[in-house]
């Protein structure tokens, strides 16, 4: 395998500078940045018209897309039809839940025990889009959604990532590169 190039039980993740330690990941692996195409927050349903809290961040994917990992030592709690729920512990009790929508595929199973960068999935062609989100329970067994955004701001800091997130909304955490595109003149294949 070393021949080719591959190291067995390691995932590489190209969004890190060789030799760093993989401690955090992006939920999906890019070489250059995650264009949010819906944020979390109310907004329109797309169905009926309503408003709705949309409770995680649609991040725009190509079908097979690898689906990653965001933080070490996480459990896979929850393993549905195209979805996956990793639970990660905290040392104050609480835990923090990173659920994947809309995966064309899975590789992991429940009880699966993940590090930062494994590949847990692909994504789907279901809009073309990787739902996250993030929720976290306290040890009193709470629990509030968290936005995606300032999540991935948090983990992106500690672990030292350089990458950018593009997002097309109004609000967005203050570590997080904002660069406000309108739909119709973004061109994936142009850049």
């Amino acid at each position: 395998m070393e021949a080719q190039g591959k190291r067995f039980g390691v995932e590489e993740n190209p969004l890190r500078e060789a030799g760093n330690a993989v401690d955090y990941s992006f939920p999906v692996e890019r070489k250059e940045f995650l264009f949010v195409t819906s944020p979390f927050g109310m907004r329109q349903d797309t169905k009926d018209g309503t408003k709705r809290m949309h409770t995680g961040m649609d991040i725009r994917c190509n079908n097979g897309d690898a689906v990653l990992a965001t933080e070490q030592g996480g459990k896979v709690v929850a393993v549905g039809n195209k979805s996956l729920t990793v639970e990660y512990p905290r040392a104050d009790g609480c835990k923090i839940q990173c659920t994947y929508k809309n995966l064309g595929e899975v590789f992991v199973r429940t009880d699966d025990t993940v590090q930062a960068g494994n590949r847990l999935g692909k994504s789907g062609k279901s809009g073309e889009h990787l739902h996250f989100s993030v929720r976290q329970i306290h040890a009193d067994g709470t629990q509030r959604d968290v936005d995606p955004a300032a999540y991935l701001a948090e983990i992106a800091q500690k672990g030292n990532i350089k990458q950018q997130v593009l997002h097309n909304a109004t609000t967005c955490s203050p570590n997080i590169k904002v660069r406000r595109m309108p739909r119709k003149t973004f061109h994936p294949m142009h850049g």
